[in-house]
């Protein structure tokens, strides 16, 4: 800090103040009123004015949080400051508000602008490195453009006459104004030591004691002669803080910076000033040669002088800014440049490349003012800061650019004065090796003078220290790790430090990871340790700490529920559970008063007792593994706290306690109230007391460095934005990264080379053992670059260009294991973080929320959502399934922005066995084979690592860089994995076999540690004893859901090797699986042990998609058709990785061994975890009966189906389809034989048609989804059945056909053969077609294409479906389609002639909705007229008839004129009307009915036919409700099977301008179906608003519109948004939008403000009248008589001035559910009443009918009745 001294207040001084008001003289001219300084002030600035007129430190920290700069304070009234506070949750009392309104308005009004506060009269001496001015009746005036921090102000002065002699400050022009007296502030020395961050103190030492810098005091004489030259003239200007990001820093152009260009000296910063304004008029290669050659030269004798330095661009050489134009896209080019050259160009060596990369940092560019107007002109700066670490003793060459491209000869510079020389000889260089070491001493002896001066020791504490780490981490080193953390704590005493001190003192709670906090101080909300941990969880940068408040009670209302419940439900352990003790008072209205001994025990005690015992429940918390921390901060409650204190250690034992408490005093009160149950000594060794500070610096050792920087976003502009913390707490499902990642981090600890070599070393050692990579080894360049980067920068380019024309682009990068797909993907997000928002997706299943999160980030700060820059999102470690589902999830959240460059853009990591690069688009394969270069890479870090003297670095423990090294070589990761198996125990062996067995066949897992304390020796210090060569095979990582400890092997290579050779001799895998399901680890009874159920749950049921060229010659040759799908080049596994190895390596019945003896364990396990739940798993079942399946034991395989089927507790679709494939396999074995029974055959068939129907009747049941298994089934085996009898009879077929088309003269040779089925077999004609017509029905109103169609598995799926559907129908019209033009003579009946209608209907393609609409497309009207000759000759009509006919319609509707359209109208609304009416085959066919007649019926002026709205809004009520049918719904991937397809939420139609059909578009009348595809908004192209209507209506909710009715203005229709708004809460406004019709009810396209398009179908929206606030009476047009209408909008014009009231109670009714009539008559909206907030009693006068009101003041919901 600087000291400043008061001298006399002398009237003829010149003090050095802010302007007073009126006008001042500016540089150039220009005048500045005192609102124009103020106005300049940064939120520093303003804080420190706001302390010098006596605000409390409170106070002032409310204010902070408003961001108070300047321009803000200059606006603020009394109203609109208090408004601010209160939007953050805040309050100032009434008189500091208005002390800072006056305060303002008189010292703009006096013209005192001092941001340091002061009051009086100051002037600074020599020794702060200020003159004492003396100007008669003048002032001198400069201003600060960057540094606010360091006072650098105006200057004023003013004198008398007398003043004879002046000392002006170098640079300053005095400026004339009548004598006034007025503030002074500060003026520090110009000197660059403050920039640099240095202690003020520390520079006093070097350079004397006035503070001043050598370099300011004595310019060098070039720049001196300049600045000196013209001092009336020239207005001096700061330097950036060095070192420092740009901020918001200003140059004024025609300024001049303070000193000349200088060489080297000391710690003082060495500066080179270029022009750049000509370079940049030449071409691209001659501005990068110079701008390159120059700053190399420059860093290259900076880094050989070992001199911090900045070299600046476009600054004339005496020092004046001038300011290059430099555009955005330039400033890109030129980071890249530099990051370029410092790679190449110090080619010398590796060492020399390392430290120029770190110590030559990316260029700054500084904005230049220029006229007083921002206009992209900027000094590009680049600053050189070398560091001992990096630099050595090494004298550094480079190698400069030339204009051609290459490079001259590798030279070394010196910084010599004011001057860069080239050490041109031998000799000279020689001669500077001579003086290098004393120019790398003077290096050091700066580090250490810098960091010795930041140092903090606590010498007096080192014992306690030990003892407290000790105590605290369980015999640990780290707070990291297995031991869960409680804290009980107590309030401090009645005099409790200010807010400020109270966290000063107790920040170190919030270090800890406790787990359970139990609150004894009723107030700490209010100004305790409560408050405190919530206001730190929310300021940190690096804190993710949730934080859930309980009180007992929540606990003794819970007492039935089991552990693992209690665990699920506070999501322990990642969430604080913080339980109020004894008492909660806060701001919000709880005020339970704290009770004494006698009456807690009575009322509180039993929930804390509850409390307790759930927190330390064996299944949730082990012993040995948990620590008790009594933190007594006073004598207050401890009679309480020593109850819980014996509770605790009954449970646990003293040994999981420690007491910590800041003073003896309050330790030998808690001995007095623990010591008749304890002994003292007992007590004293597991106390510490210790002041709170020095607790502090012992946590934070433990801790490390907090390396949780504020994170920043890049902005579409290429500013920063800074991601605040809540915003960033509001997206916990993604990781971040921050474009100054790491640099913020290096910046701030620069001058620390021990603590940078210490994370260098450690991020390089933990990256080399295993762990995953972090962005310090991208930082640090400790990762090789892979060859196959290329492709993925090319691919991320591409998407960034917008070349896939999509809002969401995915970039798919399958890796086999171990290959280091992860790290490839997270080195995308590095190189990528400049141009894009970069994100890890941390939740294993993403979900609305997660892609919610994404567009909020998308969207941050801002305006102009149509050039916000995308996201890259990596997204890695699940399923298919899921990945597919999260992106039509973000397909439907971002599909609302239109921009030519995608959104967001989705990096998949997902494994694979594939070994070869792939042709497949936008996909990157990484195999684990290693091309030279890259393995070079890692030999040359090899040798890197051998030849560094660090004690930790051990070559043989990172055993992953050694396998990448090796390449991957079987010898050595079988010599190596053998090496370390030997020296193993037993016991160790068996150990990792076992986690070797869960990391092979499912990669990325990990077993928690708590599970094997029975099963190793040692209980829960079994870590302890582990062995060094285990601990080289393991590695010790973090379960990824629970949070706690655990263990995986350290590479998936040496986990397959590991299993191999963990498995004793003669074990097969089989026996090693059942011995690990059988070992103590699956008794536990604790809650990691769910865990592990689900990982071996996955083990034995997942079936992973593999290539069909990985498809093993056994498998081709030996197929199995129960459920397996192949889908075009893919193909699922029939079984599990393990079960298929098994399977293959030893026989099926081993691995009906392994899942009885899973059921079993599973079993009994539940019977611990879920008491009331216990049962068989009916799937276990299932997958023994599909492994007999495909053992050919139908017999076996059978019974197990029916097993699982009787074990279900519900009747399950997709168990009683594994009974039907057992039948449908041995129906192909038995007609496989060749001479096969007939009748064995055909009962073989109808058994398995009917299972597969009963799975069809219960799957529409289900709400698992729609499962097409056993319709495919079903038409498989009924196919089958035909094939056999049409061959067994093809002497006639047409006999055969005759009689199962009309069941007339059945041939004699079927009664023979089949007699007793033949009327089976002519049923199962209708059975097929109705299944046929089902599926093609389900395949319409599902998902088939959208923007993410090419990646989706279920868009795979489908496209599977529909081949295989339409091979049926092929198949069916091969046996019966009709093709004549009339009747075979057989076919009389009506009932026969009109389903020979239907099949000729089908033959013509008549019955695929999709294919209708193509041949209207290709216009083959005359087919599509014969169809609807055909359907409308049949009498009467069914479902098929009515479907078909209305499709047929609007298809043909194309080609006819508008009366014919009309005309067709008004036959298909009656058709739709009969469609409703009549008996429906199943639930599609009647969701179609009701989708037909909504969409013919929508309210329209020009409608011809009558209108009815309460017809018309049961109509659209039964098509919602449908809608939401399960049916339609996908099942819950945690708990059941997964269906086939998504509903279809794309439409087929819109509501277009045209009358009669013409007024519904088909979505293939639309550009070709080409909706969205460019880069242009699709709803602004010229077709659309052409061919499509707008309706109007008005937004209530941000998921619903009410859209208007033409006919009744007074019932609007309630629709849904098509992608809801992202905010929750919207603002009721009139919208009008595009409506489209999908088959979950009508939907909103392009939702806009009214205002925006004014081409809608309505000049207004009609307004809402009285009527509808009036109870019982009818609106004009309540029955529906378009006769009403234009009468209706009459009226509703009438009602304008009551409209916009009237409005907003309507659609709170109609958007809440909320009535807002009332039972008097007339305008109940026109009656007031009086209500009164109950808590903060401020009066209201609202109306009558309001039953509940919100107060304005306290945001209290109270109730008006």
């Amino acid at each position: 800090m600087m000291m400043h001294r008061t001298p006399p207040p002398l009237e003829d001084d010149v003090c050095i103040g802010d302007a007073v008001k009126g006008k001042a003289v500016e540089p150039h001219g220009e005048s500045q009123t005192s609102e124009d300084w103020l106005s300049s002030w940064q939120v520093e600035d303003v804080t420190n004015w706001m302390k010098g007129i006596g605000l409390k430190n409170e106070d002032i920290k409310v204010l902070r949080q408003v961001e108070v700069d300047g321009s803000t304070l200059q606006k603020y009234n009394i109203e609109t400051l208090r408004y601010d506070l209160r939007e953050i949750g805040h309050s100032l009392p009434p008189g500091v508000i208005r002390k800072i309104i006056n305060s303002r308005d008189d010292m703009v009004r006096e013209g005192r602008f001092n941001k340091r506060g002061l009051e009086q009269s100051q002037c600074i001496d020599a020794e702060v490195g200020l003159q004492t001015v003396k100007l008669p009746h003048k002032r001198v005036e400069r201003e600060s453009s960057c540094d606010s921090n360091n006072d650098i102000g105006r200057l004023t002065s003013h004198g008398n006459e007398q003043a004879a002699s002046q000392t002006v400050p170098t640079g300053i022009e005095p400026v004339v104004r009548p004598k006034q007296r007025v503030d002074p502030i500060v003026w520090p020395s110009m000197s660059h030591e403050t920039e640099m961050g240095l202690n003020r103190n520390n520079s006093d030492q070097q350079n004397g004691s006035t503070g001043v810098s050598t370099q300011t005091s004595g310019m060098p004489v070039r720049g001196a002669n300049a600045m000196t030259g013209n001092s009336a003239k020239q207005i001096p200007e700061n330097f950036r803080q060095f070192d420092k990001e740009v901020d918001s820093c200003n140059y004024y152009a025609g300024r001049f910076f303070p000193t000349g260009e200088s060489g080297a000296d000391g710690p003082h910063i060495s500066h080179e000033y270029k022009l750049f304004t000509e370079a940049v008029k030449q071409t691209e290669a001659k501005m990068k040669t110079k701008y390159l050659s120059e700053t190399l030269r420059f860093a290259c004798g900076c880094l050989n002088e070992r001199a911090t330095g900045t070299i600046h661009f476009d600054v004339s050489d005496n020092g004046e800014i001038v300011g290059v134009p430099i555009s955005s896209a330039q400033i890109q080019k030129y980071r890249d440049w530099l990051s370029d050259a410092k790679e190449k160009m110090f080619e010398i060596s590796l060492h020399q490349r390392e430290a120029a990369t770190h110590c030559i940092r990316q260029p700054k560019f500084v904005p230049v003012v220029r006229n007083g107007v921002r206009d992209l002109h900027y000094v590009l700066e680049v600053d050189v800061v070398p560091s001992s670490e990096y630099c050595k003793g090494v004298m550094f060459k480079v190698a400069l650019p030339l204009e051609d491209g290459s490079k001259a000869k590798p030279a070394a510079f010196r910084r010599s004065k004011a001057a860069t020389d080239k050490l041109s000889t031998t000799k000279k260089e020689n001669e500077f090796i001579g003086i290098l070491p004393g120019i790398v001493e003077n290096l050091q002896k700066r580090e250490q003078s810098q960091s010795k001066a930041k140092g903090l020791r606590s010498a007096d504490t080192l014992d306690k220290a030990d003892e407290l780490i000790r105590l605290l981490c369980a015999g640990e080193k780290t707070l990291e790790g297995f031991v869960h953390r409680i804290l009980v704590t107590n309030g401090t005493d009645e005099l409790k430090p200010s807010v400020d001190a109270f966290r000063d003192l107790y920040y170190f709670v919030v270090d800890i990871p406790f787990t359970t906090v139990f609150d004894f101080d009723a107030e700490s909300p209010l100004d305790g340790l409560h408050k405190m941990y919530c206001d730190l969880t929310e300021e940190r940068e690096d804190s993710t700490s949730i934080i859930r408040t309980l009180e007992p009670d929540s606990f003794s209302r819970n007492t039935s529920m089991t552990a693992l419940d209690f665990y699920t439900d506070v999501n322990f352990p990642k969430e604080l559970c913080w339980i109020m003790s004894n008492g909660w008072i806060d701001s919000t209205g709880n005020n339970e008063q704290p009770m004494d001994l006698k009456t807690w025990t009575e009322l509180r005690g039993r929930g804390i007792t509850d409390a307790m015992i759930k927190y330390t429940d064996a299944g949730m918390i082990q012993e040995g593994r948990v620590v008790i921390v009594f933190l007594l901060l006073s004598k207050s409650e401890i009679d309480i706290m020593a109850e819980l204190f014996h509770y605790f250690c009954m449970r646990l034992g003293l040994s999981s306690v420690m007491i910590l408490t800041t003073n003896e005093q309050t330790l030998a009160a808690w001995m007095g109230a623990v010591q008749h149950k304890y002994r003292k000594d007992d007590i004293w060794r597991r106390a510490i007391v210790m002041p709170p500070k020095h607790i502090g610096f012992v946590v934070s050792q433990l801790k490390g460095t907090s390396y949780g920087r504020k994170c920043y976003v890049k902005c579409s502009t290429g500013a920063n934005a800074h991601l605040d913390c809540k915003t960033k707490k509001g997206m916990q499902d993604l990781d971040v990264l921050s474009v100054t990642q790491c640099t913020d981090t290096i910046t701030e600890i620069q001058g620390d080379r021990e603590a940078i070599d210490k994370l260098k070393t450690e991020s390089e050692l933990n990256f080399y053992r295993g762990n995953k990579v972090e962005w310090w080894n991208f930082f640090f360049d400790q990762t090789a670059k892979r060859d196959v980067y290329g492709h993925l920068d090319r691919y991320i380019n591409n998407a960034l260009a917008g070349s896939q024309g999509r809002k969401i682009s995915v970039i798919t990068i399958h890796h086999q294991p171990g290959a280091g797909g992860s790290t490839l993907a997270i080195n995308a997000l590095w190189e990528f973080r400049n141009k894009c928002r970069c994100v890890i997706i941390n939740k294993s299943q993403p979900d609305w929320d997660t892609a919610t999160q994404l567009m909020k980030l998308y969207a941050y700060k801002e305006d102009d959502l149509q050039r916000c820059i995308p996201v890259l999102a990596l997204l890695e470690d699940i399923d298919e399934d899921t990945f597919y589902d999260f992106l039509s999830t973000l397909s439907n959240v971002f599909g609302r922005k239109d921009t030519a460059q995608p959104a967001c853009i989705v990096l998949y990591c997902g494994q694979t066995e594939i070994t070869s690069q792939q042709s497949n688009p936008q996909t990157v394969y990484l195999g684990l084979k290693l091309s030279v270069r890259e393995q070079e890479w890692f030999r040359t870090k090899s040798r890197q690592l051998e030849a560094r003297s660090v004690p930790d670095i051990s070559l043989d423990d990172m055993m992953s860089f050694n396998l990448f090294k090796e390449g991957f070589n079987k010898d050595y990761v079988r010599r190596t994995v053998a090496k370390y198996l030997e020296q193993v125990t037993p016991k160790e062996r068996e150990l990792i076999g076992y986690i070797a067995l869960l990391n092979v066949f499912l990669v990325n897992t990990s077993l928690p540690a708590p599970l094997c304390d029975n099963f190793m020796p040692g209980g829960q210090k079994w870590e302890w004893q582990l062995s060094e060569a285990a601990r080289v095979l393991l590695l010790k990582v973090q379960a990824s859901k629970s949070s706690i400890g655990a263990y995986r092997v350290k590479h998936p290579k040496i986990a397959e090797e590991t299993l191999s050779q963990a498995m004793n001799s003669g074990q097969s895998l089989s026996e090693m699986t059942n011995n690990f399901l059988n070992c103590s680890m699956f008794k536990e009874n604790t809650f990691a042990v769910k865990e592990l159920m689900e990982m071996m749950d996955k083990i034995l049921k997942h079936r992973p998609w593999k290539q069909r060229s990985q498809l093993t010659e056994h498998a081709q040759k030996k197929t199995f058709d129960a459920d397996a799908k192949v889908d075009g080049n893919e193909y699922q596994e029939a079984f599990s990785p393990l079960v298929q190895k098994i399977i293959t390596d030893e026989n099926h019945e081993a691995v009906v061994k392994v899942l009885q003896t899973w059921c079993d364990v599973k079993k009994k396990m539940q019977r611990k975890l879920y008491p009331r739940v216990v049962h068989d798993d009916p799937t276990i079942w299932q997958q023994i009966a599909r492994v007999y399946l495909y053992a050919k034991k139908y017999k076996d395989a059978h019974h197990w189906a029916d097993e699982a089927i009787s074990l279900s507790m519900k009747q399950s679709s997709y168990l009683l389809d594994t009974k039907g494939h057992i039948y449908k396999a041995e129906l192909v074995a038995q007609k496989d034989k060749g001479n096969y029974d007939r009748q064995r055959v055909t009962e073989i068939a109808f058994k398995a048609t009917d299972i597969f129907r009963r799975a069809q009747d219960i799957n529409k049941r289900e709400t698992g989804g729609f499962n097409s298994a056993p319709y495919f089934g079903e038409l498989f085996v009924s196919f089958k059945l035909f094939g056999l009898v049409y061959h067994s009879t093809s002497r006639d077929p047409e006999m055969l056909r005759k009689f199962l088309l009309t069941g007339k003269d059945p041939p004699r040779f079927v009664l023979d053969v089949w007699g007793t089925y033949t009327e089976r077999l002519r049923r199962l004609v209708l059975n097929i077609r109705n299944t046929m017509d089902y599926l093609s029905e389900m395949q319409t109103i599902y998902k088939e294409d959208d923007e993410i169609a090419i990646y989706d598995s279920e868009f795979r799926k489908l496209q599977l479906a529909k081949r295989k559907l339409q091979m049926y129908i092929e198949l069916y019209i091969k046996y019966f389609g009709e093709f004549d033009e009339k009747p075979p003579s057989y076919i009389r009946l009506p009932e026969d002639v009109c389903n020979w209608r239907r099949r000729k209907v089908i033959s013509l393609g008549g019955s695929n909705f999709r294919k209708v609409f193509q041949m209207a497309r290709d216009h083959e009207y005359e087919t599509l007229s014969e169809i609807k000759d055909l359907l409308y000759d049949n009498i009467p009509k069914t479902c098929f008839d009515l479907h078909n006919l209305i499709a047929v319609s609007l298809a043909l509707a194309r080609d006819e004129s508008v009366e014919e359209s009309i005309a067709s109208y008004k036959q298909v609304v009656k058709l739709s009307e009969e469609f409703v009416q009549v008996e429906h085959d199943h639930e599609i066919s009647r969701l179609k009915a009701f989708f037909y007649v909504v969409m013919f019926m929508w309210p329209r002026k020009e409608m011809v036919t009558e209108f009815n709205l309460s017809t018309f809004e049961h109509y659209i009520k039964e098509l919602s409700e449908m809608g939401k049918s399960s049916l339609f719904r996908r099942a819950n991937r945690h708990g059941g099977h997964v269906s086939d397809f998504r509903l279809n939420k794309k439409v087929y139609f819109y509501l277009g301008r045209g009358q009669g059909l013409h007024a519904f578009i088909h979505a293939t009348q639309i550009s070709g179906d080409q909706r969205g595809k460019g880069t242009f908004p699709f709803w602004e192209s010229s077709q659309a608003k052409q061919l499509l209507r707008r309706v109007n209506g008005r937004l209530i909710e941000y998921d619903t519109i009410l859209a208007v009715n033409p006919f009744n203005p007074n019932k609007p229709i309630r629709i849904h948004l098509a992608r809801p708004e992202t905010e929750k809460f919207v603002d009721r406004k009139a919208v009008n939008f595009i409506l489209a019709f999908s088959w979950s009810g009508p939907l909103a396209f392009n939702v806009l403000d009214d205002h925006v398009q004014e081409d809608s179908d309505y000049a207004h929206i009609p307004q809402y009248t009285v009527s509808l606030l009036q109870e019982g009476k009818p609106t004009p047009d309540s029955k529906g008589a378009v006769g009403t209408n234009e009468q209706t909008r009459e009226e509703s014009k009438t009602k304008q001035s009551t409209s916009d009231m009237l409005f907003s109670d309507a659609c709170k009714s109609q958007g809440s559910g909320g009535s807002t009539a009332t039972k008097s008559k007339g305008l109940s909206w026109a009656k007031t009443k009086q209500a009164t907030c109950p808590k903060c009693r401020t009066m209201y006068t609202i109306k009558s009918h309001f039953t509940h009101f919100s107060c304005k003041t306290c945001k209290t919901k109270f109730s008006t009745i």
